[in-house]
């Protein structure tokens, strides 16, 4: 089955997946995620997680062993096979309207193959936690506000929310991945969570672009979002 994607937003990512071209891939859990797990779970177990546009993260078979259910959402599916492949599990491919679905056998861990601004939130369900890291940051722009509703309208009643954003000078770098204003971060999400930032790491020595590219105050944030 071929997923129809808009206009070239998937497009982009497609050839850089084609091309390996993915430095952007961890080969561990995210430490922001592994050492801020407590502020998402509570230390309790078997929550919902999402992970949009997912890529292969390792960090979606982390929570799963921890024992949640992790739902995912990519638009390449030559990642979601790297995934499977790489974790070495098994799983069941489906199609639905618009998108292909890629899940375990005890169906805890799933994946959409789709267009993340398409797919009918109701069919993704409801998550007590979100997970952003490279999602926010890789879209345009001018999508940044459907992507916080549809955000929202899957987030529940007491979901938290860990997104992970890049402050540096848009001038210097457009990305991605991109820069985030912490007040554009406000206006996308504080009327429906209350949001403070809880972490953050110098990206100064970390190379951008085609790898050439150094700003010196260059920061990855981690701000974390609790619904009202």
């Amino acid at each position: 089955m071929r997923i129809e994607m808009g206009d070239d937003r998937v497009e982009y990512w497609s050839k850089r997946w084609g091309n390996k071209d993915i430095g952007w891939h961890k080969t561990g859990v995210n430490n922001f995620l592994s050492n801020h797990i407590g502020k998402l779970t509570d230390g309790k177990n078997n929550l919902a997680f999402l992970i949009p546009l997912c890529g292969k993260t390792i960090d979606m078979k982390w929570l799963y062993d921890l024992g949640h259910t992790v739902v995912g959402i990519e638009g390449v599916e030559q990642a979601i096979l790297d995934f499977f492949k790489e974790q070495s599990l098994e799983y069941v491919r489906t199609e639905g309207a618009g998108f292909s679905l890629f899940k375990t056998p005890d169906s805890r861990l799933k994946i959409y193959l789709t267009d993340l601004f398409k797919i009918p939130t109701n069919v993704l369900g409801k998550f007590d936690a979100i997970w952003d890291r490279g999602s926010l940051v890789a879209i345009y722009p001018k999508d940044r506000e459907l992507y916080a509703k549809r955000m929202k309208e899957v987030a529940a009643d007491k979901c938290k929310y860990l997104v992970a954003v890049m402050h540096h000078d848009p001038e210097k770098f457009a990305g991605p991945p991109r820069n985030v204003f912490k007040e554009e971060l406000f206006k996308l999400y504080e009327d429906t969570f209350n949001i403070e930032e809880i972490d953050r790491i110098s990206r100064a020595n970390v190379p951008l672009g085609d790898g050439t590219l150094f700003i010196e105050d260059s920061w990855e944030v981690l701000y974390l979002l609790r619904h009202k």
